[in-house]
């Protein structure tokens, strides 16, 4: 905007002190057009900078979101699909552990009563393997 300013003075100045040379003329006459193209570039820039705001302002009033959830970057980090479905062979060392819930829950079937079996323990000591081996079982 500086260099815009010190343009159109320049041009001005070169305006009042008209001079009859066709070569000056000619070059405050290409100045004048390229001031004038700067000048269009800078409204341009100012009007989709105004643009932005405005539908951005649009948007937050439309969701309710405040200036702190719309304006920080949400980094989207795809979750792989799981599910439920284990092989027994690629299980090591629950298959007792596995029948014996499995014999407990048949045992106890009679349509009313069903057996709630609860599985704890520390992290990390197959407690979901478990679960997952006999809810996939054929018998369950």
């Amino acid at each position: 905007m500086k260099m815009l300013g010190a343009i159109q003075a320049v041009l001005f100045d070169a305006e009042q002190k008209r001079s009859h040379n066709q070569r000056i003329e000619a070059w405050l006459g290409m100045l004048k057009d390229v001031l004038y193209d700067a000048e269009d570039m800078v409204d341009e820039f100012e009007c989709e900078a105004l643009r932005r705001n405005v539908v951005k302002s649009a948007l937050k009033s439309d969701f309710g979101l405040t200036e702190q959830i719309f304006d920080r970057h949400i980094i989207h980090t795809e979750r792989e699909m799981t599910h439920s479905f284990i092989h027994a062979s690629n299980v090591n060392g629950r298959e007792q552990a596995g029948d014996d819930v499995i014999e407990t829950l048949l045992q106890s079937v009679d349509g009313e009563n069903v057996s709630i079996i609860p599985i704890v323990g520390i992290g990390g000591i197959g407690k979901t393997t478990l679960a997952k081996l006999v809810y996939n079982d054929q018998r369950v």
